[in-house]
Order: C-alpha cells, then structure tokens, then sequence
C-alpha cells in the first residue's frame, strides 16, 4: 500500500498513474469530493464518477454513499514540469471539508492504496499545529553616507501623491517631496521607510509610509502664479507648470528641476542633524509673467516672527523656519482665509532670485 503522493514518483514531466484501494465512510448520506492537483485527475466510487477533470482543476460529483467501504479508483496524470501533488478533500453528513486520509505504510511502493477514510464528527480530533509565522522585516534603511531616494506614493490627506520621492539620509533626517507641486510634503528623523506596501499581494499600494513619527506640511505649489497679492494661494499647481525630474551631485543628493510658465526652478534640499532642519535652496530663472510669482515657505494656523526678526513659529511651535539676513529678499506673513502664509514674491525684473531658508523642528 501507499500514500497518494505521487511527488514520491519523481519529477518526470510526463507520467501517469493509478491508485486503487477501498474508502470508509462514517455516515448513510451524500458525500462530495475534490481535489488540488498538479495535474489532471479523475476518481471513480463503486464506478461510478465522483471527480471529473476539467481544464483547468477537476470538477466534483456528488454521490450517496451508505456507511461502510466502498471500492475506489484514482488516475493521476502528469505533464507538465514542476513537483506533482495532489491533496483530496471529502465532505458530507455531519463531516465538514477536509482532508481525506489515508492508512498506508511508507516504506511501501505499490499503487494500491488498501484504505481511505473520512473522519466521523463525534471523533475527537486532534488540535491543530501552528505553524510559526514567519517575521520579514522590510524597512528600508537610511544610507550610510549620501542619500538614498524611493519612488513611491505618498499617503496625503485628501489624497495620495502618486508623483513623489522618499529622501533619507545619513544623518537620520527624512522628508517627502511632492512632483507635482515641488512641495516638502512631510519630514522625519530615524530609521527611513516601511515598504511592505511594495511586497504585498500584487503591491499596487506601494506607498512611502515613514517608520516614525511624521512633521506633515502642506501640499500646495512652492511656487505660484496669483493674480495679486490679495489672491488666496492655489491648491494646485497652473496649467503652465511641468516637472523635470532631478539631477545627482557626486553624493547623490538630488536638486529638483521644474518650470512655471519661462520660470527655470531649481530646489535643493540637504538635510542636517544638529539641530535638525532642512536646509532648503531655490533658484528661479527666466521672464517672469504679468503675474506675481510667489514662493510659499510655510502655511499654518498662526506663523509669528521672533524677536531676532529671521525665525518664525508656525502653529503651535510645530516647527520653525529660520531665514537668513544674506537673503535680498524677506518674506512676509499674510492672513487669509483663517491661516497665515509665510511668502516671499520676487520682483519681475527677470532676474535670478535665489531664496535660502531652514525649516527646523
């Protein structure tokens, strides 16, 4: 006698064969079979069929089966490559799906099985094995030296960013940045990225969740086309904008290229530790349209200037943004629709406009 696992047969690709053997039943009533198989099978009962192959898998046929052993036959075929395997399940009177098994001894190599049996409902079974789950760590950590970016999509309230970055550091200082506005969506500090997101199922979520506790901006345009200076601040970006991806330095540290309307825009962004902050830089070239170009440093409930007149608070001590003297141009805080604005805009002399500023938390 024998088991029926035909992967005891070798991985031939082209095989058959044929099990014989009686089956034991607990109850009078109608018992259904079926069936996972690496190949093609079919089962008869008594002679008559009980699973019939389809293409693909098998198809079960119902049978009234009274209590006691009943003569069966089980063909096999294999033709395709990889390991065969063949798992047969049973259900019925007071039986639920499961497994049929099989009295056999191993050490045998006959085809004929001598008995199968379905498990009676007032048996006791016995308690299932847990299997110990296996733990994958899948963060991605900072690097060692330079920077390391991640293509993903930032979850972003009221929307995820689909076009957007993950930047992490040596020093331990990450943010998120947003394409499509060149916007710092978020920042964080400690080890980079959890991307199970990536490996799940089919990972099409594939979304840049930071492993610690986030500073979240906002994620209106940096830079802005606004009719006039009373105009509230656009949620997103003109018509007229288009991102160019980013260019490399020697430690791989990015500087974001975009364009608004003849606006050459450069944005670079190095984060630092101690304390820790993002150092942000922006270049603006090119003709400037009849418009006000404005830049946006900071949004929030309340920005209030500190007393040095270079640093400001936004909200409740969330964050700071430190502005340096050597810039030509100062910001200024606006108050519109319940929020302020944080906002610099250049002259449109067509100049270069080169604005440097922290944001510190």
């Amino acid at each position: 006698m024998t088991t029926l696992d035909p992967s005891t047969l070798g991985e031939s690709k082209n095989f058959s064969v044929t099990y014989t053997g009686t089956l034991t039943v607990p109850y009078d009533g109608t018992y259904a079979f079926d069936a996972n198989s690496n190949g093609s099978l079919k089962m008869q009962i008594a002679g008559v069929p009980a699973i019939v192959p389809i293409n693909p898998g098998v198809r079960s046929v119902p049978l009234p089966l009274s209590a006691g052993a009943h003569p069966f036959t089980l063909q096999y075929s294999h033709s395709r490559w990889g390991r065969p395997g063949l798992t047969l399940y049973v259900e019925g009177p007071k039986l639920a799906r499961q497994k049929v098994a099989s009295k056999s001894n191993p050490t045998t190599t006959s085809k004929n099985v001598k008995g199968l049996t379905t498990a009676s409902a007032d048996e006791e079974e016995p308690a299932p094995t847990k299997k110990a789950k296996k733990v994958v760590d899948y963060t991605l950590s900072a690097p060692t030296d330079g920077v390391r970016l991640q293509r993903g999509f930032t979850p972003f309230d009221p929307r995820k960013r689909l076009y957007s970055v993950a930047v992490g550091s040596a020093k331990g200082v990450h943010y998120a940045y947003d394409f499509d506005t060149a916007t710092i969506l978020r920042a964080w500090n400690g080890p980079f990225l959890d991307t199970s997101e990536f490996w799940d199922g089919r990972a099409q979520n594939q979304l840049l969740k930071p492993t610690g506790p986030t500073l979240t901006f906002h994620d209106k345009p940096t830079v802005a086309l606004l009719e006039s200076g009373e105009h509230d601040w656009p949620k997103e970006t003109d018509a007229m904008w288009s991102s160019h991806g980013y260019t490399l330095d020697a430690r791989g540290q990015p500087t974001f290229l975009s364009q608004l309307s003849d606006i050459n825009i450069e944005d670079k962004i190095v984060a630092e530790s101690a304390p820790r902050r993002l150092n942000r830089h922006l270049t603006l070239r090119g003709n400037h349209t009849s418009w006000m170009t404005g830049i946006l440093l900071a949004e929030g409930s309340t920005i209030t200037l500190q007393p040095d007149g270079q640093s400001y608070v936004v909200g409740d001590r969330d964050y700071y943004v430190d502005v340096p003297s050597s810039n030509k141009l100062s910001p200024f805080v606006r108050h519109l629709n319940g929020r302020d604005q944080l906002i610099v805009f250049p002259p449109k002399s067509g100049q270069e406009v080169n604005l440097t500023y922290s944001i510190v938390w």
